[in-house]
C-alpha cells in the first residue's frame, strides 16, 4: 500500500491526475493508492479510519507547500465550499491565524512518519517532470517515458487551468467551484498583511 499525504491545498489532486494520465495512457494499472489528509480535511475519509497510514509496511510519499500559500489557498476553497466560513471569518487574515495552528498539528503529526520521498509543490510548478519522477518510479517500477512525458504536458497547470474552466475536465467532482486558481509562488504577498506575515513566520518561535 502506498499513502500520499498531504494537508489540503498542497498538489494533492494534481499528483493524483497525473498518475491517473499515466496509467491512461501506458494501459497500466496500478492498485493500492490511497490519498489522504490524515484525518485534517474538510470532512473523514474513509481512508482515514483505523489510521491505516501508520500500518506497517506502507510506504509513504509527502506532499509538501509553503505554509502560507497553503493557508492562503485554503482560505479560497474554503470560503466558497464550506458552510459558515465566510460568516465566521470577516477578512482572509483572520482566517489563516485561525488556521495556522490546525496546520501546524498536521505537520506535527505528519512529520513522525517516515517517507520514502517528499514532493515540494514549489519544484512541481518550476519542473513537474523531475520533481515527480521519483514518486513515479515508487509507483510504477519501470515507467515508459514517453508516456510519462505525455501526462506531465497534459497536466501542466496552464492545461489544466484552460481545460477545467472549458469543462473539459472536472477536477472538483461536484459543483461548479475550479480546483485550479492561481499557481502562483509567494501568492500569499499580495493577499496577506505584512504583520499577518511575520506573526506567522514567527509563531515556531514563540
Amino acid at each position: 500500500m502506498i499513502f500520499f499525504i498531504s494537508y489540503p491545498k498542497s498538489g494533492r489532486t494534481w499528483c493524483r491526475y497525473i498518475l491517473y494520465e499515466y496509467a491512461k495512457r501506458s494501459k497500466t494499472i496500478r492498485k493500492n493508492l490511497i490519498f489522504s489528509h490524515i484525518t485534517f480535511g474538510n470532512s473523514p475519509e474513509a481512508e482515514d479510519q483505523g489510521k491505516k497510514w501508520l500500518e506497517k509496511g506502507t510506504t509513504r510519499i509527502l506532499l509538501k507547500r509553503n505554509d502560507l500559500d497553503v493557508l492562503v489557498s485554503l482560505y479560497h476553497d474554503q470560503i466558497k465550499r464550506v458552510p459558515g466560513v465566510a460568516e465566521k471569518y470577516k477578512t482572509i487574515d483572520e482566517f489563516v491565524l485561525d488556521k495556522a495552528k490546525h496546520l501546524d498539528e498536521f505537520t506535527r503529526q505528519s512529520r513522525q512518519l517516515k517517507y520514502k520521498y517528499e514532493i515540494c509543490y514549489e519544484l512541481m510548478l518550476r519542473n513537474p517532470y523531475t520533481a515527480f519522477w521519483p514518486a513515479m518510479k515508487i509507483v510504477f517500477g519501470d515507467v515508459d517515458i514517453e508516456k510519462y512525458r505525455e501526462a506531465i504536458e497534459f497536466c501542466d497547470f496552464n492545461n489544466m487551468y484552460k481545460l477545467e474552466r472549458e469543462g473539459k475536465i472536472n477536477l472538483r467532482g461536484r459543483g461548479l467551484i475550479y480546483k485550479t486558481r492561481k499557481g502562483k509562488l509567494g501568492s500569499y504577498k499580495e493577499e496577506l498583511q505584512q504583520e499577518t506575515i511575520e506573526l506567522l513566520r514567527n509563531r515556531h518561535n514563540k
